[in-house]
């Protein structure tokens, strides 16, 4: 059975996809889109979306004079995964674009090269992270 904060979750995570690609739409159609590279605007538009659902977690609780707290109760907090997802595609893009320029691997061992270099680059923190809070529980 599907809880309620996993639907809550849910649209949270789909406001942000909206958001998200409405940012990069909006950047897209700038006078600054010729200069942007591709990879530029996908970062800019993912710290800028990350900026706006910060602030909505953020400048309610500041109005009432609480802590801001970005736990598991944020919006942020919510989108984790979809920013992970969006972060390993764009450094395996990135990878796979730096392997493309400087190296003459076939097209197949360069696309795997890069899935596992973007998947431990972005991935390997966020496991070291876990991996030290759960030691930390346990002691």
């Amino acid at each position: 059975m599907v809880s309620e904060q996993t639907w809550v979750d849910a649209g949270r995570a789909l406001a942000f996809l909206l958001l998200y690609g409405l940012t990069n739409g909006v950047l897209a159609t700038t006078a600054l889109a010729p200069d942007l590279h591709l990879y530029l605007r996908v970062a800019v538009t993912l710290i800028l979306s990350l900026g706006v659902f910060a602030a909505v977690d953020v400048i309610p609780r500041l109005i009432r004079g609480d802590r801001p707290l970005l736990g598991s109760d944020s919006r942020l907090y919510s989108v984790r995964g979809v920013v992970l997802l969006i972060l390993v595609i764009l450094v395996t893009a990135l990878i796979a674009d730096l392997l493309r320029a400087t190296t003459e691997l076939s097209e197949n061992a360069l696309i795997n090269t890069a899935v596992v270099v973007g998947a431990i680059v972005v991935l390997g923190p966020v496991v070291g992270y876990y991996w030290r809070q759960s030691v930390a529980q346990t002691r």
